[in-house]
């Protein structure tokens, strides 16, 4: 009977031990479908990377090939410098180019060049002409504020008329200032639609 006890024991530990072991292969079942979809998940994040990797790999890429042309016209325009630099005679080359026109296109440069320096002279001429009105007007207004301030104050001396002169006095000023604002406001508004 002992040993039916021990076989049954056995039995059941056994049997304990299957069960064990089947409850760690279903584990490992899930655990295994849980690694391959997180494989699979990160095969595909992979892939996207490879993709974005790919686009700023071209973008890398151009944008070394563009610094290494800009380089080179970098070096190309330094050794046209130096060149330049070290050859006196090739300053001259803007003035061989004239040497090399036409009789006809020469004088057609000389007639249009001659005809931008007759309009920036008449230009000048006018800015000088429009200062010149600035300052008299503004002496002109100057003045007049002048004459106003002496007249009030000796109106202010009576001592009747104080508040009423103060009054005067303030609005004076204002007007007189406020004319010189405008005088000016005109003159930068003219100055700059005509340049």
């Amino acid at each position: 009977m002992e040993q039916a006890r021990g076989d049954s024991l056995d039995l059941e530990q056994l049997s304990n031990e299957l069960e064990q072991e089947r409850q760690m292969r279903d584990m490992l079942d899930f655990s295994a479908t849980d690694l391959r979809n997180t494989v699979s998940q990160l095969e595909k994040r992979l892939d996207s990377i490879e993709d974005e990797g790919n686009e700023w790999k071209t973008r890398y890429e151009t944008q070394q090939e563009l610094n290494l042309q800009l380089e080179r016209q970098i070096r190309m325009l330094e050794e046209k410098k130096e060149y330049i630099r070290g050859n006196p005679t090739d300053r001259l080359s803007s003035v061989r180019s004239y040497e090399e026109m036409p009789v006809g296109l020469l004088k057609q440069l000389v007639k249009q060049l001659e005809k931008e320096k007759k309009s920036l002279e008449n230009q000048l001429k006018n800015y000088e002409w429009r200062i010149e009105q600035e300052a008299k007007a503004y002496h002109k207004a100057n003045d007049e504020r002048r004459t106003y301030l002496t007249e009030i104050a000796q109106l202010y001396g009576s001592t009747l008329y104080k508040p009423i002169v103060t009054a005067k006095i303030v609005a004076i000023n204002l007007l007189v200032t406020l004319q010189m604002v405008l005088t000016y406001e005109v003159s930068l508004n003219y100055l700059l639609t005509h340049s």
